[in-house]
């Protein structure tokens, strides 16, 4: 499509839900340059924080020893999951990124990522449907979500803002995020200072 003409490829987006997170993790994590914005909904990311949350539910199936082949302590965690799981190369999303967690249990799984980045100085904000369901029903949480992610999009991708007041805050919240990141990009390209 960006040979044709027809989209801007500095302006593509990204949504992950549910198990897809973990492929949109893994794209923001392998091509850090690739997307203008991501979103992530109630995800699965086979992180080590994820896999032992399952792991104490009884869970009796763990996806994330399969994917990189070792348990995730000892000599697994060491040879596999700290070069592979997701919440071991967090520094290296440059993309915004969204997250939506929607019940308490959501937040446990989604704490790992936006923890990170909050701490790293990224661009990530949270929303939180603490009565939620994996497929979000009450009206007005389906549509709070839905339209969350066209804000989050048109603002990252078109620099636009929904001028309706209620929306303020988020948009300021929004602007600083965007400030943070324009910041750590000039500080990424900037030469290093010399030793004298």
């Amino acid at each position: 499509m960006a040979s044709d003409g027809l989209i801007d490829p500095d302006k593509v987006g990204i949504i992950g839900f549910s198990r897809t997170c973990y492929h949109v993790e893994s794209a923001l994590i392998n091509d850090p340059k690739r997307f203008a914005a991501a979103s992530i909904t109630d995800g699965v990311d086979e992180s080590y924080i994820q896999e032992l949350l399952y792991f104490t539910v009884g869970a009796p199936y763990h996806e994330g020893e399969a994917i990189y082949g070792g348990k995730p302590y000892g000599e697994g965690l060491r040879e596999r999951w700290l070069q592979r799981a997701p919440g071991f190369q967090l520094d290296r999303i440059q993309t915004p990124l969204l997250i939506e967690a929607i019940d308490p249990h959501s937040i446990l799984e989604e704490w790992e990522i936006y923890a990170s980045l909050v701490a790293q100085g990224k661009p990530v904000d949270l929303i939180y449907f603490p009565d939620g369901h994996h497929i979000l029903q009450k009206p007005l949480e389906r549509m709070a979500s839905q339209q969350g992610n066209v804000d989050w999009f048109r603002f990252w991708l078109k620099s636009e803002e929904d001028p309706d007041p209620a929306r303020a805050e988020q948009y300021k919240r929004w602007r600083e995020l965007r400030t943070m990141q324009t910041e750590s990009e000039q500080k990424s390209t900037s030469p290093p200072a010399s030793i004298n």
